[in-house]
């Protein structure tokens, strides 16, 4: 299985759930991710979280201003930016924990059968 992977993570005065989810993303075993978090009006700390996760990681992060408009709106900003060579697009909050496998199995699952929702095809 092949592709990068991009992670897209909207937050909002995440700081209490960051630790336990960046914990999870980083023991992912298909690592060929990308993240891009965006901050829609944090001032919690979430922002030193992330900018500390991006400087122990390989992967990939990205941390952008979200535009103040709820969820959906952040989510859709997320979409926008995502790199041209991600072939996938897995969403995720900010107070989600994945399994180690979570990426591995959603690949495995969308190659069996591309017309999963597991993982999501970004257009190129």
């Amino acid at each position: 299985m092949s592709g990068t992977v991009a992670i897209l993570l909207a937050m909002h005065q995440s700081q209490g759930f960051l630790a336990d989810l960046l914990t999870s993303l980083s023991g992912q075993t298909y690592e060929d991710w990308t993240l891009h978090a965006s901050l829609d009006g944090s001032d919690d700390g979430s922002a030193a979280l992330i900018q500390a996760f991006a400087a122990r990681q390989s992967q990939h992060v990205a941390v952008q201003r979200g535009p103040g408009l709820g969820f959906a709106a952040n989510f859709l900003g997320l979409l926008s930016r995502v790199e041209p060579e991600a072939e996938f697009g897995a969403f995720c909050d900010h107070d989600d924990v994945w399994l180690p496998d979570k990426l591995d199995r959603a690949k495995g699952a969308q190659s069996a059968n591309p017309t999963s929702i597991d993982v999501l095809r970004v257009p190129g």
